[in-house]
């Protein structure tokens, strides 16, 4: 399953990526802007985007993920120390797959990647 990180965190993007790579997921990422997520997107469409909602530039990660459906309804992980009502509010909107307050268990994370997957593999 090809994922991937939108996070501004340098040391935490890559992080999460080290960590997905060695569960064996292809990664791509991590964007630290909205420009960098949809161009990402572009050059190798993800089956899961796991978006940080505090991502540097004018747009948030909530913006960015609208963005990001515009090409389809790809599955999204908002995974963000922003978990304020108005947040949650917004990110509901576009219905993601969940809602992880850092820090999270990475058995959280990993769950909800499995719905993903066990989706991602019945439909392909």
């Amino acid at each position: 399953m090809k994922i991937l990180i939108a996070e501004d965190d340098p040391v935490a993007g890559e992080a999460l990526r080290e960590y997905l790579i060695m569960r064996g997921f292809e990664v791509s990422g991590p964007a630290a802007t909205v420009g960098d997520l949809l161009a990402f997107a572009r050059r190798n469409p993800p089956d899961l985007a796991i978006i940080d909602i505090g991502l540097r530039g004018a747009m948030d990660g909530i913006d960015g993920a609208r963005l990001l459906r515009r090409g389809g309804n790809i599955p999204i992980v908002f995974f963000s120390a922003k978990d304020d009502a108005d947040s949650k509010s917004r990110a509901a909107t576009l219905n993601p797959v969940a809602f992880l307050s850092k820090p999270c268990p990475a058995g959280y994370l990993l769950e909800a990647l499995g719905k993903v997957a066990s989706a991602v593999n019945s439909a392909g």
